[in-house]
């Protein structure tokens, strides 16, 4: 038979995550280190939305336009929520924020919960 020139891990597929998957995904302009300083990029520059499939947004209990943050690698980034069919289960796209490599879980908390309980 004929070898492969590299092989594919069986765990991938299989690999069971915590939390919501989060991808981010382009935009033409984002956040950066000279698109941040210009006043001509400044209002075409994406604002930060999550785009989460409707079943992800139920368990979750996010509605359209909420604004959420979302906890990734050590960072906490906003952003307002875009429920969409076309993103898969378990997978949510972030769009408008400067570049995240790969695919990573995260936590998301809507913003007006947060808010309440540094009120409380």
């Amino acid at each position: 038979g004929v070898e492969e020139p590299f092989t594919i891990p069986e765990y991938a597929a299989d690999e069971q995550h915590e939390g919501l998957q989060v991808i981010r995904v382009a935009a033409l302009y984002t956040p950066g280190t000279l698109n941040s300083y210009s006043d001509v990029i400044a209002p075409r520059m994406a604002q930060p939305e999550l785009f989460v499939n409707p079943a992800d947004a139920q368990t979750l209990a996010l509605y359209e336009g909420d604004r959420v943050s979302v906890h990734m690698n050590g960072r906490v980034l906003e952003a307002a929520v875009n429920i969409s069919a076309k993103t898969s289960d378990g997978l949510a796209l972030l769009r408008g924020v400067p570049f995240i490599p790969g695919t990573v879980d995260a936590r998301i908390d809507k913003m007006e919960e947060r808010e309440k309980e540094i009120v409380a």
